[in-house]
């Protein structure tokens, strides 16, 4: 019996699933401290078109600290517009000269100039997160999953913008849920007492809900907490 109510259930899972893709994806505001690590491509691959998945926590990721991206808007965010001092300036300037510049946007980073002037766009991108906050474009799309646990994982898009987000302590990315690990969407079904698109929105709600909450109190504890070696007034 619990075997036929599980095939029902993933039968369910497919006529939401339908519904999402027509309604269009969930998006909501992601804290970029979530979103450390980015699906490797050929995981994607495997997951695309798909919104329910198994096992997404099991996927390859990489970090996005380590990604040209990420790497870029750390360089930003340490040297500034010195783009000669920046890690990625040096290794794109360093393919250069090997005669195997980098591909870029139709062309490829052939010269300083044009090494200097892509930099530039990375420089602009973080000033413009410093001074405004985060504003997507809709060229960038940050896609996300949530894992078996309630994890969020990157999926694609966006790793400027969620590096220089978590950099510049901003409250959130926004982020679309296109992928859901099979196992969180039927607790959802469980906990709410059914399974729909109306239950299965509210528990991404009441996840990102309780994940800032969470993170609240513990920065709230941490704060609490006297430094190591000091001394407190007795009252």
């Amino acid at each position: 019996m619990r075997a036929l109510g599980r095939t029902v259930d993933l039968l369910k899972l497919g006529f939401i699933g339908a519904q999402m893709r027509a309604a269009g994806y969930l998006r909501r505001e992601i804290d970029p401290l979530w979103l450390p690590n980015k699906m490797t491509k050929k995981a994607r691959e495997k997951i695309k078109g798909r919104i329910f998945v198994h096992k997404i926590a099991s996927f390859p990721t990489w970090p996005n600290d380590d990604m040209p991206g990420g790497i870029a808007m750390q360089d930003v965010a340490t040297v500034g517009e010195n783009y000669k001092n920046a890690k990625i300036c040096q290794y794109y300037l360093m393919r250069m000269r090997m005669g195997r510049p980098i591909p870029a946007e139709g062309g490829y980073l052939d010269s300083e100039e044009r090494v200097r002037e892509f930099y530039f766009r990375y420089v602009e991108l973080y000033r413009s997160m410093r001074e405004r906050g985060y504003q997507s474009d809709g060229k960038d799309k940050i896609a996300v999953a949530i894992a078996a646990e309630g994890n969020f994982v990157h999926v694609s898009g966006g790793t400027h913008r969620t590096v220089a987000a978590r950099l510049l302590k901003l409250p959130y990315v926004k982020g679309y849920i296109k992928h859901i690990d099979i196992e969180w969407a039927l607790k959802c079904g469980r906990e709410a007492g059914s399974l729909s698109l109306r239950t299965i929105t509210q528990g991404i709600d009441e996840l990102i809900l309780a994940k800032r909450r969470s993170d609240a109190h513990l920065a709230h504890s941490s704060a609490q907490q006297p430094l190591a070696g000091s001394t407190l007034s007795a009252f």
